[in-house]
């Protein structure tokens, strides 16, 4: 996700989602099937709900990190990580 790409990362994520099987994503995530191969599509525009759901359903997570630079340090040496559940 460091690539800040939207849509490689929607792409990524809907590469995953038919690995595991989209019908069980589905299922496990309160999507319809069609909804997610629309939204996880190459051209996919899903909100972020949507994402954060088939995350849950995929049982990966996610976390967030400052990309500030702190003068005097290494881009990422200072930086705190924080966990977010989803």
């Amino acid at each position: 996700m460091e690539s800040g790409d939207a849509q490689l990362i929607t792409h990524a994520l809907g590469v995953v989602a038919r690995a595991k099987s989209m019908s069980e994503i589905a299922r496990k995530s309160g999507l319809s099937r069609e909804s997610l191969y629309r939204s996880l599509s190459p051209s996919g525009k899903p909100e972020f709900g949507t994402v954060l759901s088939v995350l849950k359903a995929l049982d990966i997570g996610l976390s967030v990190r400052s990309r500030a630079v702190v003068k005097g340090s290494v881009r990422g040496s200072s930086a705190k990580k924080k966990k977010i559940a989803v």
